[in-house]
C-alpha cells in the first residue's frame, strides 16, 4: 500500500471518527433538548413533544399544545434530520389541527410548508412557515411565519404576515402583520413580552351582525409586558389605534347612517399586576359564557387587579348621522381614568374629560346645541372603592327583579350602613367651558371648582363658580361677570347619607330590595337629618339688557345655619324653628330707574323687566322690603329668635304698613272731602248765578227810571208836556 493511500485512509478514519463523534454529540444534544419539554408560555399554554420514530440520523416528532384547561391539540408533525453539528427539520401541520381549522374557521388548507434549521453548538434555531388556504369566500390567502431564537438572550422573536381572511360574508381581515417577542423565564418557560398587530382593515359582526357591525381601518394593537424581577408582578401596556372606526347598529338602515370615529386611540397602563392574573384567559372565558355578570367582573378585574391603573380613550372626531343628515358630532375629545388601587379601602380616583367641540343638530333649530372647550376633572382620595364594588352583585340581581319585596333586605341594609361608616374621603373638582349655546341661549367662559372632605362625621365643602356672560334673548336679559362662592358644612353627615342612599345611583337598589313604604320613609326623613351651615356665601353679577346697553351690579351675601329637630316631620319646620343667619340682597337703583332711552325701550317690551318693575316698584314706589342706600336698593333679612327685615321685626313692618295705610286713607279721605266741598261750591255757584244777574238788572232799571230821559223806557210820563 502506498504512503499516499495510507495517509488518505488515515484521514478518512479520522473524519469518520470525528463525524461519528459529532453525530453522537448532536444526538445527545437533541435528547437533552427533548427532555426539557414541555415548554410553557405564561402558564397558560404548554408545548409538548412526542417521539413517534427514532433513527440514528432522523427522528419523527409530534408537537402538541395544551391549554390551561388540560385540552391538548396536535399542531405540527416533524421529521428531524440530525447531521454532525447541524440539524434540519421538515414539518407539516397535523391533520387534527387542519380539521379544527376547517371546522372552526371555515378554511380549506391547500398547502403548508415548515422548514427549520438547528445548531446544537450555538443553540441556533430558525424556522419559517408558509401556508396557503381558501377562506369562507373561496379566496386564496397566504400566511407566513418566521421564528428566530436569539442564542445570546435566549429569547424568541416571531414575525408573521397574513394576506387576508374572510370568516364569513361580513367579518373580514386584510393585510395583517404581526410581531411577538418571547422572553425566557426559566429553562423551559417563556412569557410574552411584546405583541404587535397591524391590519389594513378589520370587519367584525357582533351577534351575527344583527345588532352591530364594526369596521376598523389601518388598525394597530400593541401589548407590552415588563416584569418585576424582584416581585411576582408585571406592568402591562395595551394600545389600540385606528385611523377610522365605523359602527352600524340595528337602529340604522344598512350602512346609510354609520357612526364614524376618526383617530381612535385607546391606552391602558396597568402597574403592579400579579403574575398569576391573566386577562387573556378571563376574556376567553367571557367569550365562551357571555353575560352581564361576567362582563362586569372582567372590567373590574382590568381596572383593579393592579396597584395603579391609567387608561385613556381619545378620538379626533365622531360623526353620528340621522336620516342621512348630520345629527351629532364630536371633535378632539379625550377621556382619562387613573386609579390608585394599592388599598381599595382608601383608593385614589381621577377622572378627566376634555372636548374641543360637541354639537347636536336636530331639525328643530331651537333644540340645537353646541359646546366648545370643555375640560372636566374630578378627583377622589381615600375613597372606599371596595364598598362600591360590594354593591355590584346587588345591582346585577336587581336587573332581574320585577316586584318589590315585602320586607327590607337585611344584607343590603348592613352593606349600606358599612358604606356610610367608611366615608372619610376627599374630593376635588374642576370644570371649565369656553362656550355653550342652546337655541338662542348663549354662555361664555364658565369655570367651576370646589373641594370637599368628610372628617369626624362632618362634611366640609366649598364651591366657586365664575361666568363671563349668559345671554337670554327670550327674556331680553344678559348676566355678566357672575361670581358665586359657597362654603358649606354638613353636621352628622352619615345620618344624612343614609336618608340620601335611595337617591341617585342607588335608587335602583332601593326599589328592588326595599318595600315602597320603607324607602318612602327615607325621603320623608330627609329634612329631619339636615344640619348645615354656611359662612360667607356670596353671589355677585352685573345685570344687563339684551341687546346690551349698560350693566348694573347685583349682589347677595349669605351666612347662617339650618337644622331640623327630629320631631319635625315637614320641611316647613326648617324655616320656622332652627334657621339662623343673615342675607343681604342689593342692586343698583338704575335697574329700576334707568333713564337711558335704549334701555327703557327694551325694558318696556320685556316681560322679565316689566315683572321686575311691577314686583319691586309698583306704581313707581319701592316696596317696603327694600331701602335706599348709597345709590342702591337693599334688603337685609336676619333670623335669630325672630325675623328682621332691614333691622325691623315683621310686626313692626306690619304696623308701619298699617299706619302708612291709615295715613294714606286719611289723606285720601281729606282729599276726597276737599274735592267734594270744591265741587259743591262750584255747583252752588252755577245754580245761583242766573237769579243774581236778573235781580241786578231789575235794580239797575229801577234806579234809572227816576230820570227824565228814562221815562219813556220805564213806561211812564213826567206829567209835563
Amino acid at each position: 500500500m502506498s504512503k499516499k493511500r495510507k495517509v488518505t485512509l488515515t484521514l478518512a478514519a479520522i473524519l469518520v471518527a470525528l463525524g461519528g463523534g459529532a453525530q453522537f454529540y448532536t444526538n445527545q444534544q437533541v435528547e437533552r433538548v427533548l427532555q426539557k419539554f414541555p415548554y410553557s408560555l405564561d402558564n397558560q399554554l404548554s408545548l409538548h413533544v412526542t417521539e413517534t420514530g427514532n433513527h440514528f440520523f432522523s427522528r419523527d416528532l409530534t408537537f402538541s399544545l395544551e391549554n390551561s384547561e388540560g385540552k391538548r391539540t396536535e399542531v405540527i408533525s416533524t421529521k428531524l434530520t440530525a447531521l454532525p453539528f447541524f440539524i434540519t427539520a421538515e414539518s407539516q401541520l397535523s391533520e387534527q389541527l387542519v380539521r379544527q381549522l376547517n371546522k372552526n374557521l371555515n378554511i380549506t388548507l391547500d398547502k403548508n410548508t415548515i422548514n427549520s434549521k438547528f445548531s446544537p453548538v450555538g443553540d441556533y434555531l430558525q424556522s419559517d412557515l408558509v401556508a396557503e388556504f381558501r377562506d369562507f369566500t373561496n379566496k386564496t390567502q397566504t400566511l407566513s411565519v418566521l421564528f428566530n431564537f436569539d442564542p445570546s438572550s435566549k429569547n424568541i422573536k416571531v414575525k408573521s404576515t397574513l394576506s387576508g381572511f374572510n370568516y364569513d360574508k361580513n367579518s373580514k381581515l386584510e393585510q395583517l402583520q404581526g410581531h411577538a417577542q418571547l422572553q425566557r423565564v426559566d429553562d423551559n418557560e417563556y412569557a410574552i413580552r411584546l405583541l404587535e398587530l397591524n391590519a389594513k382593515q378589520v370587519g367584525v359582526d357582533l351577534l351575527n351582525g344583527e345588532n352591530t357591525k364594526i369596521q376598523l381601518k389601518n388598525a394597530a394593537y400593541r401589548l407590552d409586558v415588563k416584569p418585576h424581577p424582584e416581585t411576582q408582578q408585571r406592568d402591562l401596556l395595551t394600545q389600540l389605534n385606528s385611523e377610522t372606526f365605523q359602527i352600524t347598529d340595528k337602529a340604522h338602515k344598512a350602512e346609510e347612517n354609520p357612526t364614524i370615529v376618526r383617530g381612535l386611540s385607546l391606552n391602558l397602563e396597568q402597574q403592579g399586576v400579579q403574575s398569576a392574573v391573566d386577562f387573556a384567559s378571563e376574556f376567553n372565558a367571557l367569550n365562551k359564557q357571555p353575560s352581564v355578570k361576567n362582563a362586569v367582573n372582567f372590567v373590574i378585574g382590568v381596572l383593579t387587579h393592579n396597584d395603579r391603573f391609567n387608561g385613556s380613550l381619545s378620538v379626533k372626531s365622531i360623526d353620528v348621522p340621522k336620516d342621512q343628515q348630520p345629527y351629532f358630532s364630536l371633535k378632539d375629545t379625550a377621556l382619562q381614568l387613573e386609579l390608585n388601587n394599592t388599598d381599595l379601602a382608601k383608593a385614589g380616583i381621577t377622572l378627566q374629560l376634555k372636548a374641543a367641540d360637541i354639537k347636536q343638530t336636530p331639525t328643530e333649530p331651537t333644540k340645537q346645541w353646541q359646546l366648545s372647550g370643555a375640560d372636566i376633572r374630578y378627583q377622589l382620595d381615600d375613597y372606599p372603592l371596595q364598598n362600591e364594588f360590594a354593591f355590584i352583585p346587588f345591582y346585577l340581581e336587581a336587573l332581574a327583579t320585577k316586584t318589590p319585596p315585602k320586607e327590607a333586605s337585611q344584607a343590603l341594609s348592613a352593606l349600606r350602613d358599612q358604606w356610610v361608616k367608611s366615608m372619610e374621603d376627599k374630593a376635588h373638582w374642576e370644570m371649565t367651558l369656553k362656550a355653550f349655546r342652546y337655541g338662542d341661549v348663549a354662555l361664555e367662559a364658565l369655570a367651576v371648582n370646589g373641594d370637599a372632605k368628610v372628617e369626624n362625621q362632618h362634611y366640609y365643602g366649598t364651591s366657586h363658580l365664575s361666568l363671563k356672560t349668559l345671554a337670554l334673548p327670550d327674556l331680553q336679559v344678559q348676566l355678566e361677570g357672575l361670581q358665586i362662592n359657597m362654603p358649606m358644612v354638613l353636621n352628622n353627615y352619615p345620618q344624612l347619607a343614609i336618608t340620601q342612599f335611595c337617591m341617585g345611583m342607588h335608587s335602583l337598589l332601593c326599589t328592588a330590595y326595599f318595600p315602597p313604604e320603607s324607602y318612602k320613609k327615607m325621603f320623608d326623613n330627609l329634612w329631619t337629618t339636615l344640619d348645615l351651615s354656611t359662612e360667607g356665601t356670596t353671589v355677585a353679577l352685573n345685570l344687563n339688557t339684551y341687546p346690551t346697553t349698560k350693566a348694573y351690579p347685583v349682589n347677595l351675601a349669605l351666612k347662617g345655619a339650618a337644622s331640623v329637630p327630629q320631631e319635625s316631620k315637614k320641611s316647613a319646620g326648617l324655616f320656622k324653628q332652627n334657621l339662623k343667619g343673615k342675607m343681604t340682597f342689593s342692586f343698583d337703583k338704575a335697574l329700576l330707574d334707568d333713564t337711558q332711552e335704549a334701555a327703557s325701550k327694551i325694558k318696556k317690551n320685556s316681560m322679565f323687566w316689566q315683572s321686575w318693575q311691577t314686583e319691586l316698584k309698583p306704581e313707581g314706589k319701592l316696596i317696603p322690603l327694600f331701602t335706599e342706600q348709597d345709590g342702591k336698593y337693599v334688603m337685609t333679612l336676619e333670623k335669630d329668635k325672630e325675623w328682621l327685615v332691614n333691622g325691623k321685626t315683621l310686626e313692626a313692618i306690619r304696623q308701619e304698613r298699617l299706619a302708612q295705610a291709615e295715613a294714606e286713607r286719611k289723606a285720601a279721605a281729606e282729599q276726597e272731602a276737599l274735592e267734594q266741598e270744591t265741587l259743591q261750591k262750584a255747583e252752588q255757584h252755577e245754580t245761583e248765578t242766573p237769579a243774581v244777574l236778573e235781580a241786578n238788572d231789575k235794580a239797575g232799571d229801577e234806579s234809572s227810571c227816576g230820570s227824565e230821559r228814562s221815562n219813556e223806557r220805564c213806561g211812564g210820563t213826567t206829567g209835563f208836556r
